[in-house]
């Protein structure tokens, strides 16, 4: 056999050696991984086992108001008076309901459409955003009685209490240029309005962040949320 044709075998099975070795560390290296992955998921299905099932929740009781017609809207608690507060708009009344009895103890009567409620226990008020009368109202006292309003646009509706400023944030206004679309803020020490923060349509409801400091808007029909911060008391972003 010339030289050169033997020096090319030899060249060519030494390459096929190292491939079939390389292969088999291949094969060796992702048996391995397989091996390592199956491991990981038996651990996290054993710890995911391990966790005790999250209870669902379960009827605790049905509360019938009794008389009371139409449909509901937002509701409002007073914890120490242990008492819930229900925007019954369809019988243009709120209703105190004694959750000790699950008896209504009083009907606020003389509403148009009330929507969002609001308690502020420290001062003992209940306030009221009517989108009939186009009014945010107040309520103290026992039994409770009208102390205040504040004219706002049509559909006033959802609302929230900002405790660490003592502002309520209420959206209010059907779009058109007699009830513009905004968020009022008031101030609760004096019950006064202090400002009015537009928005594209209307402000269907409102949550507020305990931890950030700021009111969320859904401002439904423009598909939005706007953002406020409370301590400057400015939309800071659209969402």
């Amino acid at each position: 056999m010339p030289h050169e044709i033997q020096k090319e075998e030899e060249t060519l099975k030494a390459f096929s050696m190292k491939t079939h070795q390389t292969g088999k560390k291949a094969k060796l290296a992702h048996a391995s991984s397989f091996v390592t992955l199956l491991f990981t998921a038996s651990v996290l299905t054993l710890n995911a086992a391990a966790q005790p099932p999250v209870p669902a929740l379960q009827l605790s009781k049905t509360i019938i108001l009794t008389g009371v017609q139409g449909k509901f809207d937002h509701l409002a608690f007073d914890a120490a008076g242990n008492r819930l507060f229900v925007a019954a708009t369809g019988n243009h009344s709120v209703e105190v309901v004694d959750l000790r009895t699950d008896k209504i103890q009083q009907s606020i009567a003389g509403l148009g459409k009330p929507h969002g409620l609001a308690w502020v226990a420290a001062t003992g008020s209940l306030y009221v955003a009517d989108g009939a009368l186009a009014e945010l109202r107040v309520y103290k006292g026992t039994p409770l009685a009208l102390a205040g309003k504040i004219k706002l646009s049509d559909d006033a509706d959802d609302m929230v209490f900002d405790e660490a400023h003592h502002k309520l944030y209420v959206g209010h206004g059907t779009g058109d240029a007699a009830n513009p679309t905004s968020v009022a803020v008031v101030g609760t020490n004096k019950f006064i309005l202090i400002a009015n923060l537009p928005v594209a349509t209307h402000p269907e409801a409102l949550d507020i962040g305990a931890q950030t400091g700021r009111v969320l808007v859904n401002v439904a029909d423009s598909s939005e949320v706007a953002v406020i911060d409370t301590a400057t008391r400015a939309i800071t972003a659209h969402w």
